[in-house]
């Protein structure tokens, strides 16, 4: 980062970036910039404690810098990507994904999970609210499963090797009903919160 241009023209020059000329990554690095810069201005307090750089766990670190930053939701979902690239470890695992049975052979043996032995065949329907903030669903139409994050990097790493799962464009504010017979013919409604009066409040 050069300093000198503070004391002539009032601006601050970030050499942190290789040339390049695809289009993504030079909109991903302009988004940085500005995003590290509106903290700067904005930021209440800061820290000078330098943290140690650790390669198994320095993509899931920077990701959730990012989104401290404000690099939140499927606007800069390609930002995310493009910054994060080239780090090594896992962006949804702080200290590597486990190597236990996870979620792919929960689904194809549900006996080998206690709850969803329990609870295979006794639920019919599942519903699912989907507010202003971002939610992403993906479902597979064999496995009859339905799979929903706050971010999209969760389900791409634990879905990388899966094939079959099919994302569901849900618009903000809706109430999704999932029935078990026939995950295709879920229903949306949209819906809305209604302020309730604060009890003894004056009318």
């Amino acid at each position: 980062m050069n300093l000198h241009n503070v004391w002539y023209r009032g601006t601050v020059e970030f050499r942190w970036f290789e040339g390049t000329l695809h289009a993504g990554k030079v909109r991903a690095y302009i988004q940085l910039v500005l995003a590290v810069a509106a903290k700067a201005l904005n930021g209440r307090a800061a820290s000078s404690r330098k943290r140690r750089f650790n390669p198994q766990s320095a993509r899931y670190d920077f990701r959730v810098f990012l989104l401290h930053l404000g690099l939140i939701g499927d606007e800069f979902k390609t930002a995310r990507k493009h910054l994060i690239v080239a780090l090594p470890g896992d962006s949804a695992f702080k200290r590597g994904r486990p190597k236990q049975k996870g979620i792919q052979s929960a689904i194809q043996n549900p006996q080998s999970t206690p709850g969803l032995r329990c609870c295979r065949g006794q639920i019919t329907a599942v519903i699912v609210l989907k507010g202003n903030r971002p939610l992403e669903l993906r479902w597979h139409p064999r496995r009859k499963a339905v799979l929903y994050a706050s971010d999209p990097a969760y389900l791409d790493t634990v879905l990388a090797e899966e094939k079959g799962w099919r994302e569901l464009p849900v618009p903000p504010m809706s109430l999704m009903v999932f029935r078990r017979e026939d995950l295709a013919a879920y229903s949306v409604e949209p819906f809305e919160f209604v302020a309730q009066e604060r009890k003894g409040a004056e009318p």
